[in-house]
């Protein structure tokens, strides 16, 4: 991967398989061995054809880990269409990680073509809820339709205005709890995350997270790398970590948030707090920070966050598939236990 993104070939090319800091931080994966394969590329001539994104990660179940691999981009320039190489990638893709892929976050069209190669079955999804607590109409109705395009100004005005007084009555039942915030994983959070290592299929630990941290795969700028057609730019991105003591000034649970352009996702949380308190903290944190809208699949967190004043709730699933391969290495009695960021999530 360093040699590619490095090479004269890696410049010349149309558009881009990988951002830079995408590439380095999958060079840094801490469960990335050296010989893993992390991206697949159709050349035809001289020209790229298209590319398939891997993430090495592990399952663990009943003390055992598996060796597996996300699928993170699958893109097919449209040029070659037709021509079944998206096909061809993925089948290089399961031969690479001997059929045990996991699959996330997929749009209809690729979900489409995964159920057609027969190769992957529906694991458990997440169930979770969206929470918009700000109006954000400059946004979301022109990704709805391109009319809404030319009335910018008119909808910023209609923002502000809701905003104006709907944002003071949510402050007014919100609760007033004591937490601390860091962007970045202290002494104290790192310890603490070693002692409530997260114990689902995927066993987050302090290397996976000040790698996730260190090495991000969003940078803030206003930039637009024309060439890489997936995200690597934000106006804002950045890691929360919302620390929350009991009555003994002890840290006794912690929350690890994305906020991305006014969004924000709750993607771990460590330790065995009261979560009403920590939905009550997570909703007075949102508010202060005039954050638009929260996406949070953690359930019981979300049984008390849904009594919450909010603009309006939104259920939402995400979906997940793996290979039939590695679902029968697994044994019938695996349970899928997913948390928000695992995968590529806790990235974007």
């Amino acid at each position: 991967m360093d040699k590619l993104i490095n090479s004269h070939r890696f410049d010349s090319f149309s558009f881009k398989p990988i951002s830079h800091h995408r590439a380095v931080s999958h060079i840094h994966n801490p469960r990335a061995a050296d010989d893993d394969t992390l991206l697949i590329l159709a050349i035809d001539g001289d020209k790229l054809a298209g590319y398939i994104g891997i993430l090495p990660d592990f399952i663990f179940y009943r003390n055992q880990k598996t060796k597996i691999g996300w699928l993170s981009t699958l893109f097919v320039h449209p040029d070659f269409r037709g021509k079944r190489i998206a096909q061809q990638l993925l089948a290089e893709a399961c031969s690479q990680y001997e059929d045990k892929i996991l699959i996330t976050e997929f749009t209809p069209e690729a979900e489409s073509m995964y159920v057609k190669s027969n190769r992957f079955e529906y694991v458990k999804p997440l169930e979770g809820y969206t929470y918009h607590y700000r109006a954000n109409l400059t946004k979301i109705l022109p990704q709805k339709k391109t009319f809404w395009e030319k009335y910018t100004s008119l909808l910023k005005g209609l923002d502000s205005t809701i905003n104006l007084f709907t944002t003071p009555v949510l402050r007014l039942f919100t609760s007033k709890k004591k937490y601390k915030v860091t962007n970045k994983p202290d002494a104290e959070s790192l310890d603490f995350i070693a002692k409530n290592q997260l114990n689902n299929s995927f066993h987050r630990n302090t290397d996976e997270i000040s790698w996730i941290v260190n090495y991000p795969w969003i940078l803030n700028s206003n930039l637009n790398d024309g060439k890489y057609l997936f995200s690597s730019f934000a106006k804002e991105f950045k890691y929360v970590f919302i620390k929350m003591y009991d009555e003994k000034d002890i840290l006794s649970s912690l929350m690890m948030l994305t906020v991305r352009d006014q969004q924000a996702k709750l993607q771990y949380k460590f330790g065995d707090y009261d979560n009403k308190v920590c939905a009550e903290i997570l909703h007075q944190f949102i508010i202060k920070n005039k954050i638009n809208s929260l996406i949070c699949y953690d359930e019981t967190i979300n049984f008390h966050l849904k009594k919450e004043p909010a603009l309006y709730k939104k259920t939402r699933i995400r979906k997940y598939q793996m290979t039939k391969s590695l679902k029968v290495a697994l044994g019938n009695d695996f349970r899928f236990e997913v948390f928000g960021g695992d995968g590529d999530c806790v990235f974007t």
